[in-house]
Formats: structure tokens, sequence, C-alpha cells
């Protein structure tokens, strides 16, 4: 099995699909409410005020993705096998 991470400015499904080959293909939003961004921005030197908020309103955060994380109730390694999950799942029903 092979992972991509890219940004949420990442191409479209479509694309994607392209780019991998049709392999299956899963679009994962990690996202915490806009306050816990917001306090996350003002505790770091490389963030202007206000950018976690002009960010927030960017398309791509209004995607249908297949699994979204909320990163502020859960961590990395419950995250990780959230996506486990998916991709098992997804594994047996389409019988890969």
């Amino acid at each position: 099995m092979s992972v991509t991470i890219s940004s949420p400015a990442a191409p479209s499904r479509s694309n994607a699909c392209a780019q991998t080959a049709c392999r299956p293909l899963y679009l994962v939003g990690v996202r915490a409410p806009l306050e816990v961004l917001e306090e996350r921005e003002r505790r770091r030197d490389d963030r202007a005020a206000g950018m976690t908020r002009a960010q927030s309103a960017h398309p791509a955060f209004a995607r249908d993705y297949d699994l979204v994380i909320d990163a502020s109730a859960c961590g990395a390694e419950e995250g990780a096998a959230a996506i486990r999950s998916l991709i098992q799942r997804h594994a047996r029903v389409s019988g890969s």
C-alpha cells in the first residue's frame, strides 16, 4: 500500500486518480474547530494574526471527504488508526 499526503490545495479527485494510476484513493480531511486553530496560531511565531480564519474559507475545506479527522479530539495515532480502518473497510467491501 502506498500513501500520498497533500495539502488542501491538492488536485481534484480525478486528477489525483490519474497521478496514482487509479489505485484506491481516499480524501482525508484533518480539521479542528476554528477557535482551537486560532489559539494554536497565537502560540506560533511563524503565523500572522488572522491567517487561520482567512485560510478556513478556502474551497478545499468544503470538499466531500471520505473521512474527516478532528485533530482537537484525537492524537496522531488515533487519526492513523481511523485511516487504516477506512482502508480496511473499503478493501473488504471491494474484495481487494
